[in-house]
């Protein structure tokens, strides 16, 4: 069975398909944590950390942990962690203000998509807009460009780059989706990504998940990747479905 986050279904239905074709075995599909349970057999997460259980007895999860869905779905954890271990990522705060603008207003650690980010100007503007340990606030980091990148078992699947609808960008550019960004394919044999990978090559041996999507911007004036933050569930096509549910089948059978 696959538990499901509500807003990945869609790219958990194309994995469920893959995955069933892929192994011969008609894989069930749920957001609901008392129907996984009922299907007493391995249980892939896909950004659900609910637990499950029979009786009283937990299930464990193949591949994505409970504790990793939870990290990547906690801005703040992630930051935390992230910082602590040496890497490049934003700090949140929820008290004082920014020394430099323009900065970021963040009303939520939990939304996806963008949601929840106020882009703040001025010192007035932040003053009138922040709620002191409500919101939290981050340094504007300019980054040069943005990228999707797909992990699985500790290697680059996938690298997009996220382009802006109509090709130009406005000042401050929030990247994602709900602002009509596209992904677009960046080949890793046609691209020297020798900095992401060693980048990944580090991260890995701090998180734990076997699977997810992580969201970078490349800073050109520190020549570094910005790491912003990991989907345990992200958006998958025809292709990238099926190139997971190998992953997952052969995680199976190890």
């Amino acid at each position: 069975m696959i538990l499901s986050h509500r807003f990945s279904f869609p790219s958990a239905r194309l994995l469920t398909n893959e995955l069933s074709a892929l192994t011969g075995v008609r894989w069930g599909i749920t957001t609901d944590p008392s129907v996984a349970a009922r299907g007493r057999g391995r249980l892939i997460r896909f950004g659900n950390s609910e637990p499950v259980y029979v009786g009283s007895r937990e299930i464990p999860s193949d591949c994505n942990s409970v504790e990793f869905i939870q990290l990547c779905s906690h801005k703040l954890r992630f930051s935390r962690l992230l910082i602590e271990e040496g890497f490049y990522t934003p700090l949140f705060r929820a008290t004082g203000k920014p020394y430099n603008f323009p900065a970021l207003i963040r009303t939520t650690l939990t939304g996806t998509g963008g949601q929840g980010i106020i882009k703040i100007s001025n010192e007035e503007e932040f003053d009138r807009i922040f709620r002191p340990r409500e919101f939290y606030w981050t340094e504007y980091v300019p980054t040069t460009s943005e990228y999707r990148v797909h992990i699985l078992g500790g290697n680059i699947l996938k690298v997009f780059k996220k382009l802006p609808p109509g090709g130009e960008e406005g000042p401050m550019p929030i990247r994602n989706s709900r602002n009509g960004y596209n992904f677009s394919l960046r080949p890793l044999e046609n691209h020297d990504f020798s900095v992401l990978k060693d980048t990944i090559g580090k991260l890995t041996e701090v998180l734990k998940g076997k699977f997810y999507g992580l969201d970078i911007g490349w800073d050109a004036e520190k020549k570094a990747y910005i790491i912003f933050e990991a989907n345990s569930a992200p958006g998958l096509n025809s292709v990238t479905s099926k190139e997971y549910a190998e992953f997952i089948a052969n995680e199976l059978r190890s």
